[in-house]
């Protein structure tokens, strides 16, 4: 019996151990890095400004020119978010491997 008891006490302690490891890893998940926030908060303001200075020159100039910097801004943008996005999943990667 004082076998099977501690066999039974070191499971449970284990069992312990990986609830915390896994609580403060789901923590860790939650927060987000520094770095993929400011490239996701860059790559949205150059989509919005590239529709905004867009509109602005094809009311002023030509509209052409303005369609141009309205897709070639926009598709910046969206490369940055994507790309910021890898960021915070390579981080929580990070985190996972770090148990």
């Amino acid at each position: 019996m004082n076998i099977e008891e501690a066999q039974v006490k070191e499971d449970e302690r284990i069992k312990k151990r990986e609830a915390a490891w896994a609580e403060e890893i789901a923590k860790e998940n939650e927060s987000r890095n520094f770095a993929g926030t400011l490239v996701n908060f860059i790559g949205w303001a150059t989509v919005i400004l590239s529709v905004i200075f867009g509109l602005w020159v094809s009311m002023e100039q030509n509209g052409t020119l303005g369609f141009v910097y309205i897709i070639s801004g926009t598709v910046t943008g969206i490369l940055l978010v994507g790309f910021s996005e890898v960021i915070n999943l390579l981080q929580k990667i990070y985190n996972n491997s770090r148990k």
